[in-house]
């Protein structure tokens, strides 16, 4: 598949990298208006490079376009793609907003064109077996999952720690899950930028139709790295940390109230819970690059004409509750509900 990568920052140019390392792919351009960043490709990759979009867009030879542009440009570039009879794969979130994602999702069904997104994680084995241990109940019911993703930067100026951050986690918890949330709360605070009022740090609560609930928290203003997951449930509970050597660890541990008590006769020295802890499970899962595994997807999505697991109705749903999450970040932690 012949392909062109439209911006080429740290990701674009880990998207050039891994459509060089694959077999089944053929990259014919990189554009980007930095030509400074052009220059450095070219001296890693063998690969014609320019500044002009529409050099990529009137070639008919390319058929496939990645964007790693800024989160303001998804929407014109990848709308003129596909006008441009080519497949996208795009970075998260899919455009700034629900309205023009709508848009695009609605383009590319009437281009008969793939449109899928980049929510990398998706992609990764681990959460693909935190996904089997929810379905298959080996964790007993779901009752909350928590997420943190802080680091000391990067800062970006275009969007804040809501949508560069937060967005892998909400992306990881409504696969999970597998429906969007009712309602959630947002708070943070802009302490590096206040005067654009970009918020370097995060926290959500999401409250699920099931009862499940869930907390992310999110920030570019921490002293230690940390990407890490948990899921708890009624039988066992489950860590997936993404910088350690071993992603994932399952705890036999949980804890029971006493089921055959008469409450209404119940004194509060009577009350008791019964705490299990049990075996501590290391197990050994092979994880190939998730971002090479997207590619693949995105590759066999367009050769089958099927719809990827990322698609653009996927994206719009991470996108409603990012665009609630804003909201109710901007009023204070106001509760919103979602539709």
């Amino acid at each position: 598949m012949k392909f062109a990568v439209i911006g080429c920052g740290s990701w674009g140019r880990n998207y050039v990298r891994v459509l060089n390392e694959l077999e089944n792919s053929n990259l014919l351009y990189v554009c980007d208006k930095d030509e400074s960043k052009l220059k450095e490709v070219s001296r890693v990759f063998k690969v014609r490079t320019t500044t002009k979009l529409n050099e990529v867009l009137e070639d008919n030879e390319v058929q496939a376009v990645i964007i790693a542009t800024d989160v303001k440009s998804h929407f014109p570039i990848a709308k003129e793609c596909l006008a441009h009879d080519k497949h996208v794969l795009m970075e998260k979130p899919l455009t700034d907003s629900v309205k023009t994602s709508e848009e695009l999702v609605k383009l590319a069904k009437e281009k008969d064109k793939i449109l899928m997104v980049g929510h990398t994680f998706i992609y990764n084995h681990a959460i693909r077996k935190l996904k089997e241990y929810i379905n298959n109940k080996d964790i007993g019911e779901l009752l909350y999952l928590t997420a943190k993703r802080n680091n000391l930067g990067p800062i970006r100026t275009d969007v804040n720690a809501l949508y560069d951050l937060a967005t892998h986690d909400i992306s990881i918890f409504l696969y999970l899950v597998g429906s969007l949330p009712k309602y959630l709360i947002a708070n943070g605070g802009s302490f590096l930028q206040k005067e654009k009022d970009i918020e370097d740090f995060v926290n959500l609560f999401l409250e699920f139709e099931n009862g499940i609930k869930a907390t992310i928290e999110a920030s570019w203003l921490s002293p230690k790295k940390v990407r890490e997951l948990t899921l708890v449930g009624s039988k066992k509970m489950v860590v997936f940390d993404d910088i350690a050597p071993d992603k994932i660890t399952i705890f036999s541990k949980g804890a029971e109230a006493a089921k055959t008590v008469d409450y209404s006769n119940l004194e509060l020295k009577d009350y008791h819970i019964t705490l299990m802890d049990g075996d501590i499970l290391l197990p050994k899962i092979k994880i190939p690059e998730p971002l090479k595994e997207q590619v693949m997807h995105f590759i066999e999505s367009v050769k089958s004409n099927k719809e990827p697991i990322t698609n653009g109705e996927k994206a719009i749903d991470v996108l409603k509750v990012l665009e609630a999450a804003q909201k109710s970040l901007k009023n204070n932690g106001e509760k919103v509900e979602i539709t």
